[in-house]
């Protein structure tokens, strides 16, 4: 495991340092994975905020926590980095074994349809509320920001969710990443995404090797940005360029 600690408005002592290695050091599920994570330590006036980033089985992971104590804030962490990291080791598993069971008996992919996206207008807020208290994991959407792309919602931990969409001149995708508090927006952090360019098969390969809720790609053959959610056990695409 290698690890980076930086501080932003805190200085992180060497016994600190020492203190997050051995805490990420006992979590079983990391055991024996070469892998890279880069913990944030941020001071505010009241509270401590804790960051960790890092990439497993080629999906990336960002959490965040924010208490009183910075002893708090990485206990949180270190609690939720493990809960989540078992709950996708166990989608890789589950989905590995479902995989073998349709090949094995159909000798064909698990089928995917093409699904129509609601013309109903909503608010960022309202879906990322709708899949904070549900168990959708993700949903498509329009918004009256941009009527001519269609968005799509991750929720990717019990705060932070992932926005997908495209700016009104439809030139540039990008990801806003949400942090909720309560039943109000937290913060954003936006960055540009890219939707690689690949066919549904392939898509569909992706999604499943790597136990992906959503996918966002780009259709090699009508070259618009697509979107492919797993839905009850099913996965849809939705063509979120009109």
């Amino acid at each position: 495991m290698n690890l980076i600690i930086t501080g932003r408005r805190y200085n992180v002592s060497p016994g600190l340092k020492k203190a997050i290695e051995e805490k990420l050091g006992r979590i079983r599920v990391l055991e024996n994975q070469k892998m890279q994570f880069h913990v944030l330590l941020e001071k505010e006036k009241l509270n401590f905020i804790a960051d960790i980033s890092f990439v497993l089985d080629g999906k990336r992971f960002y959490f965040q926590t924010k208490e009183p104590t910075v002893a708090e804030a990485i206990d949180n962490l270190t609690d939720k980095l493990e809960r989540h990291i078992r709950k996708h080791k166990e989608r890789v598993h589950a989905h590995a074994r479902n995989t073998h069971t349709l090949t094995a008996d159909t000798g064909e992919a698990a089928p995917f349809d093409y699904a129509e996206v609601s013309k109903e207008l909503r608010s960022e807020l309202d879906v990322v509320l709708h899949l904070a208290n549900s168990d959708s994991g993700a949903e498509v959407f329009y918004s009256g920001d941009n009527p001519g792309c269609a968005m799509a919602a991750l929720q990717e931990s019990d705060e932070l969710f992932a926005v997908y969409g495209c700016d009104p001149g439809g030139k540039c995708w990008y990801c806003k990443h949400i942090y909720l508090a309560g039943d109000q927006i937290d913060h954003t952090r936006i960055e540009d995404c890219y939707a690689e360019q690949m066919g549904d098969r392939e898509a569909y390969a992706k999604i499943e090797k790597e136990a992906q809720t959503l996918l966002l790609y780009t259709n090699a053959e009508s070259n618009k940005v697509q979107a492919m959610l797993r839905e009850e056990d099913k996965l849809r695409i939705y063509i979120l360029e009109k």
